[in-house]
């Protein structure tokens, strides 16, 4: 894995945890429909593209592990 997909998947989890405790905080089940949903809403809010291409990417990261097969 190269210097940039690492960065990016470490930005990935990040963000991903800062979905997961904001959903902690407001008492609502972390699962991953509930993450994308905040992730969504994030991706409105902020104005950085890099940030929004982040956001993009968790929520691909995320779809990717729910159709993964067991």
């Amino acid at each position: 894995m190269n210097e940039d997909e690492q960065v990016r998947l470490e930005n990935i989890q990040e963000v991903v945890g800062e979905a997961a405790a904001w959903l902690m905080n407001s008492h609502l089940p972390v699962n991953a429909d509930n993450l994308m949903m905040v992730l969504r809403a994030r991706r409105i809010m902020v104005k950085d593209p890099q940030q929004k291409r982040t956001l993009d990417a968790c929520v691909a990261y995320l779809r990717a592990r729910i159709m993964k097969p067991a």
